[in-house]
C-alpha cells in the first residue's frame, strides 16, 4: 500500500516544482525590488504560464545582471530555474537555483522557496542527501500553506529513501494537520502512510515524534495518541497505555471521536479479557488465486460440522492476503466475538503477523503453514500443523534419524526467512545434540539457474586452489574418453557431509537435486519437509538417489475422515483439507469440558498440558513450545515408505 502511494507522490513532483516557486511574493519586501523589475518579471511569468517557455527564458536572459541588484538577480535565477526544470533540464535548473541562493540574502521567503526548489531538483537528479539538506535549510513558516504541503510531500519521500522513519512519520502528520476529524484523516491517502510508518518505529523514535507534536491541538495528534494507547495495551504495557489515555483526556476530550474512544476504552479492555471458548476465528484470503485454497479449508470445516456433535461457532474473516489486515481482523474477533482460537496461516506471508497478534491478545493460534520466527519469539500459544522448523530440526537431530542419514548435515538454502530459519535451527541443535552442521550455502530467491550456487557449494569452482588435483583428474578422465560415460565435471566435488537438507519447495527442489548430479555428486542423500510429498517429486525420484522427507504419510490418516469426506463431497480430501480438518479437530478436543472465564486461565490451561493430540500426530510441550512428533519417509518407486532399514 505504501509503495503504491509513494509512486503517486513521485509522479506529483513534476508539478510540485512549478507550484512551489512560480513567483515571488513581495509582502513586506517592496523595498528590495524596483517597481519596473517587478512588472517585467510578472510579464515574463505570464508568458511562461501561457506555455511559451522558450520565449520566457529569452526575456529573462535579456535582463542583464549588471542592471539588477542582488535580490532581483536572485528572483531572476529562481524563475529561470523553474522554467528549466519544467523543460527537464535539471542540471541547468540546479546551477541557476544555486546562483539564486547565493545572491538572495534579505528576502527570507524567497530563500525558503529557493531551498524547496533545490530539494525538488536534487531529488530529480537522484541526489537524495543534498535534496534533504536543502529542505532542512528552508523555513517552513515562510512558505505558503500550499508550499508547505509540497514541502512535506517531498520530505516524506526523501525520509523514506534515506531511512529517516521518524521524520517520515512527522511529515505525514504535517500533511494531515488540517484534517478536523478522525473521519477526515481516515479518508486521506496519508492515513495509510502514517499508520504503516508509525507501526515500524521503535519506542525511542515514537517518543521523539510525540514530543515534537504533543503541544499542538491538531486532531491528528489525538489520532496518533490513540494508536499509541492501543499499541501499548496490546503489548502488555497497561500503565504506559494509561499515560496516553490521560493525555487524551487532558487535551482532546472535546473532540467527539476522542470522547467516544475514551468512553469505550474500559469496556473494550474488559471485552478483550473475556473469552468465549466455543467461538473460533478463521482468517483466510478470499481474493485472487488464493481463494481456491481457502475454499478447501472451508470444506474441511463443513465436513467437521456435519459429522461431529460440536458447539463450536466459526467466525470467518477475509484478510485480503495482507498482514496488516490480518492483524486488524484478529483484533475485531477478539473484541467483538471473544474468540479463544484463531485458525489461519494458510500462507506464510500472513501467518507471522497473525501469530504475533494472537500472542499479544492471549489467543491460541493454529497455523496451517510454518512460521519462520526464531525459537525465542515463539511460545505455547502457537501450534503449527505441518510441524514447525524447530520440530523438523529436533526430529532430524535425534539418534534414530542420524542412524539412517548420518551425523554430518549440509544445508543448501534459499536466502529467505524460511531458509535462514532452518540454518539457525540446525546451528542451535549442533551445539546441543549429536548432529554436525558441516557446511551451509545459500542461493538467491527466484533463481532460474542454480548451477553457479551449487558449484560454489560443492567446492568445484575453486580451481586455482585445487590446480594440482585438477591436473590429475584430467589425466584420469582422458583414459575414459573413449568409453560410454560422459564426464560432466573435470574436478570432483568436495563432499564432507552425509546428507543435504533443502528447505526448498518442490518447484525449486525439482531443479536443484538434478543439478547436484551434474557435478558428479550422485550419491548424495537429500532431505526436505512435508511439502515434498508431491506427485512430481515422487515421479522424478526414480531418476535420483536417496530422497527423504519429514512428516507423516498422508495416506494413513483417519479412515473415518476419508469416508465422511467422500460421502459429503464425492471425493477424497486433499492435503490442505486434511490439515484443516486436523486444526478443527484439535480445537474441539482442546476446549471440550473446559470451565474457563478469561484468557489468563485459558493460557494457564494450555501451558499446563504435556501433549496435544490430533488425527495424524501429536505435539509435545517442550520448553513451552509445541514440538510435533514426526517420522522420516523415503521416496521409493513413486510412494512414501515409512519403515525402512538404515541400509536403504
Amino acid at each position: 500500500m505504501f509503495l503504491k502511494f509513494q509512486n503517486f507522490l513521485v509522479t506529483s513532483l513534476a508539478t510540485l516544482f512549478l507550484i512551489s516557486c512560480s513567483g515571488i511574493q513581495m509582502i513586506d519586501t517592496n523595498h528590495l525590488y524596483r517597481k519596473e523589475f517587478t512588472q517585467k518579471l510578472e510579464a515574463i511569468k505570464k508568458i511562461y504560464l501561457r506555455g511559451d517557455s522558450d520565449r520566457a527564458l529569452f526575456e529573462l536572459n535579456a535582463l542583464e545582471d549588471d542592471s539588477l541588484n542582488k535580490n532581483e538577480q536572485a528572483a531572476k535565477y529562481n524563475l529561470s530555474g523553474v522554467i528549466n526544470f519544467s523543460q527537464k533540464k535539471f542540471q541547468i535548473a540546479l546551477d541557476h537555483l544555486n546562483k539564486a541562493l547565493d545572491k538572495s540574502k534579505e528576502d527570507a521567503k524567497l530563500v525558503s522557496q529557493i531551498n524547496l526548489n533545490l530539494g525538488s531538483t536534487y531529488y530529480k537528479l537522484n541526489k537524495f542527501e543534498q535534496a534533504y539538506s536543502s529542505l532542512q535549510a528552508a523555513d517552513t513558516e515562510k512558505l505558503s500553506e500550499s508550499e508547505q504541503g509540497k514541502y512535506y510531500q517531498l520530505k516524506l519521500i526523501l525520509s523514506q529513501q534515506l531511512g529517516y522513519k521518524d521524520e517520515a512519520v512527522l511529515s505525514s502528520i504535517m500533511l494531515l494537520k488540517n484534517a478536523d476529524s478522525f473521519e477526515k484523516i481516515k479518508e486521506s491517502n496519508y492515513s495509510t502512510v502514517l499508520t504503516t510508518l508509525y507501526k515500524s518505529l521503535d519506542p525511542v523514535q515514537r517518543q521523539k515524534v510525540f514530543s515534537t507534536i504533543e503541544n499542538e491541538k491538531w486532531p491528528v495528534v489525538a489520532y496518533v495518541a490513540k494508536m499509541e494507547a492501543n499499541d501499548r495495551y496490546f503489548k502488555g504495557r497497561r500503565e504506559a497505555s494509561g499515560e496516553m489515555i490521560k493525555f487524551l483526556k487532558d487535551n482532546f476530550f472535546d473532540l467527539p471521536e476522542v470522547e467516544q474512544f475514551l468512553s469505550n476504552y474500559e469496556t473494550r479492555l474488559k471485552s478483550l479479557y473475556k473469552i468465549e471458548l466455543n467461538n473460533v476465528g478463521v482468517v483466510l484470503p478470499f481474493k485472487g488465486k488464493k481463494k481456491n485454497f481457502s475454499n478447501k479449508v472451508l470444506l474441511a470445516l463443513d465436513t467437521f460440522l456435519k459429522t461431529n456433535k460440536s458447539d463450536l461457532q466459526f467466525f470467518i474473516k477475509d484478510n485480503y492476503a495482507n498482514p496488516i489486515v490480518s492483524s486488524e481482523v484478529i483484533h475485531e474477533l477478539a473484541l467483538e466475538k471473544n474468540v479463544s482460537v484463531i485458525i489461519g496461516g494458510l500462507f506464510s506471508d500472513t501467518a507471522t503477523e497473525e501469530y504475533l497478534t494472537c500472542k499479544k491478545l492471549g489467543i491460541f493460534y493454529i497455523s496451517l503453514s510454518q512460521i519462520h520466527l526464531p525459537k525465542s519469539e515463539k511460545n505455547h500459544l502457537l501450534l503449527e500443523i505441518p510441524g514447525s522448523v524447530q520440530s523438523i530440526v529436533d526430529y532430524l537431530s535425534k539418534p534414530r534419524s542420524l542412524n539412517i542419514l548420518g551425523p554430518r548435515v549440509a544445508v543448501f538454502y534459499p536466502n529467505t526467512e524460511r531458509g535462514r530459519s532452518f540454518v539457525n535451527a540446525f546451528w542451535q541443535q549442533s551445539k546441543d545434540t549429536g548432529i554436525q552442521l558441516s557446511i551451509f550455502g545459500k542461493y538467491p530467491k527466484n533463481m532460474a539457474n542454480y548451477l553457479e550456487s551449487i558449484k560454489d557449494f560443492l567446492g568445484v569452482s575453486f580451481k586455482r586452489e585445487r590446480e594440482e588435483e585438477l591436473s590429475m583428474w584430467k589425466d584420469i578422465y582422458a583414459l575414459d574418453s573413449k568409453g560410454p560415460i560422459r564426464r560432466t565435471q573435470s574436478i570432483p566435488p568436495i563432499i564432507e557431509f552425509d546428507w543435504v537438507f533443502l528447505p526448498s519447495y518442490p518447484p525449486e527442489a525439482l531443479q536443484i537435486i538434478p543439478s547436484f548430479y551434474y557435478f558428479d555428486a550422485k550419491k548424495v542423500k537429500f532431505v526436505g519437509d512435508m511439502s515434498w510429498y508431491n506427485k512430481k517429486m515422487l515421479k522424478e525420484q526414480k531418476n535420483w538417489g536417496p530422497v527423504y522427507f519429514t512428516g507423516l504419510d498422508p495416506n494413513k490418516y483417519s479412515s473415518k475422515l476419508k469416508s465422511d469426506f467422500n460421502r459429503i463431497h464425492k471425493r477424497l480430501p486433499s492435503l490442505i483439507e486434511v490439515i484443516s480438518y486436523e486444526a478443527v479437530s484439535i480445537t474441539a478436543s482442546m476446549i471440550k469440558n473446559l470451565k474457563i472465564e478469561n484468557r489468563e486461565e485459558f493460557e494457564s490451561e494450555i501451558l499446563g498440558r504435556a501433549q496435544i493430540k490430533g488425527l495424524t500426530s501429536q505435539w509435545d510441550n517442550k520448553d513451552k513450545l509445541w514440538i510435533k512428533n514426526l517420522k522420516l519417509l523415503k521416496m521409493q518407486q513413486g510412494h512414501a515408505v515409512e519403515n525402512f532399514p538404515a541400509a536403504l
